[in-house]
């Protein structure tokens, strides 16, 4: 699973005349996850408690512009890397990399939560 990158987990800054609770964590060490020699290293960065919650970064060092703006990634159990992004999820295969095209997609923006029994 993840490990640490290092021992500095950043500084968190409280964003001062926010509607909102805002702390921003600037220059963490992350952590990474790499299943095998074969898998590029997933890092993930903590970047505060932001208008969602907490929030996390996420690259891949051999392909640094494939997870932009993301909202969650992993490696499943299979070894295939599988994220969210803008409600649409993704999975890549190892063998997907280098085509530079995931082997599924399903945009998911559309599905509603189910409407509770009226009695």
């Amino acid at each position: 699973g993840w490990t640490r990158a290092g021992d500095n987990y950043g500084n968190n800054v409280k964003v001062e005349n926010s509607k909102t609770y805002t702390v921003k964590c600037e220059n963490d060490d992350g952590w990474y996850w790499q299943p095998s020699r074969e898998h590029p290293t997933l890092r993930m960065y903590y970047r505060g408690f932001l208008q969602r919650g907490y929030t996390f970064k996420f690259r891949l060092d051999e392909y640094p512009d494939l997870l932009d703006s993301i909202d969650w990634a992993t490696w499943d159990f299979l070894g295939n890397l599988v994220f969210a992004k803008q409600g649409t999820l993704y999975k890549y295969k190892l063998r997907d990399f280098k085509k530079g095209k995931p082997s599924f997609c399903k945009d998911l923006e559309f599905l509603e939560q189910p409407k509770k029994p009226e009695f």
